[in-house]
């Protein structure tokens, strides 16, 4: 596990005090970190992963340690590479059925030989990407203007971007999607609440250990939770200073994805944990080894 992402107790928390027994697959002490995101207090939990570069947490509930409340991932983007894959259906017609092609995402993961495979972007009813996607040299769906599709997910030498619609340009390996709920330069991008719904979001910090490449976090809710419970969770993730173990540097922009039953993961170190979206995805991120 990289030194900076050592996170260890911070004392004088009250939420911990009742968080409850760790997860069974927790590997090492309590993480320590309590996180309020609008109802109730939240901890973390460091997993095994066993790569360099490619660390895991699980993120429960205080008051109900027995439930996930969020899956972190925190990747280290010069030792650890994204890729999309793009998964069209032929012949389903104008719309798709949940039964279709179940267990594509893990299936996908595991022929790609992936650390980490989630869902992607937003798609139509007759399962054609909502928004620009740009991969393996073609374009297979064009920009949209609509407002929740305010950002869009570059991938530039295997590492990720993130970038807002203005400046998308032609860019090879790109898939539009929103709303950011971190703005470019750190700042709460979601200001009224909404629904709540399973979501998949992708951040970024400023720059990496030692002066290094940002470090990408993939954020997957498995608990229901507005865009502004989601965007205030992230924004308290705790910074290295004074002696504090955290990140290198604070969350400078998060991005949303397409959520609610497309939400889901693969992580080849938790399979137990992994778990498929509740519809076929029109398109994955996956990560593997350089």
């Amino acid at each position: 596990m990289m030194k900076s992402l050592r996170w260890s107790v911070l004392l004088g928390m009250a939420a911990l005090a009742v968080a409850g027994p760790r997860p069974a697959q927790a590997d090492g002490a309590y993480a320590g970190i309590s996180l309020f995101y609008g109802e109730e207090y939240a901890a973390v939990w460091r997993l095994p992963t066993e790569t360099h570069g490619f660390q895991a947490y699980e993120i429960i509930p205080a008051k109900n340690p027995r439930q996930t409340l969020a899956l972190l991932f925190v990747i280290d983007q010069a030792k650890i590479r994204a890729q999309f894959v793009d998964l069209p259906l032929a012949g389903t017609g104008k719309k798709v059925s949940p039964k279709l092609e179940r267990h594509r995402l893990k299936r996908t993961g595991q022929t790609e030989d992936a650390l980490l495979a989630i869902n992607g972007g937003y798609f139509t009813q007759d399962f054609q990407p909502d928004g620009l996607f740009r991969t393996g040299g073609r374009e297979i769906a064009p920009l949209t203007s609509k407002a929740v599709h305010s950002g869009a997910v570059v991938v530039e030498q295997g590492r990720i971007e993130l970038i807002a619609r203005a400046e998308i340009a032609q860019q090879r390996e790109i898939m539009q999607s929103g709303p950011f709920l971190i703005d470019p330069g750190g700042e709460l991008g979601i200001q009224r609440d909404g629904p709540k719904t399973e979501r998949t979001v992708l951040a970024l910090t400023g720059p990496g250990p030692g002066g290094g490449p940002p470090l990408l976090l993939v954020a997957v809710f498995k608990r229901p939770l507005s865009l502004v419970q989601a965007a205030t969770l992230l924004h308290q993730l705790p910074v290295e200073e004074d002696g504090r173990p955290g990140l290198p540097s604070s969350i400078e922009r998060a991005l949303n994805l397409d959520g609610g039953p497309s939400t889901g993961f693969w992580c080849s170190a938790l399979p137990d944990r992994s778990f498929e979206p509740g519809t076929p995805v029109r398109n994955l991120i996956v990560w593997t080894r350089r």
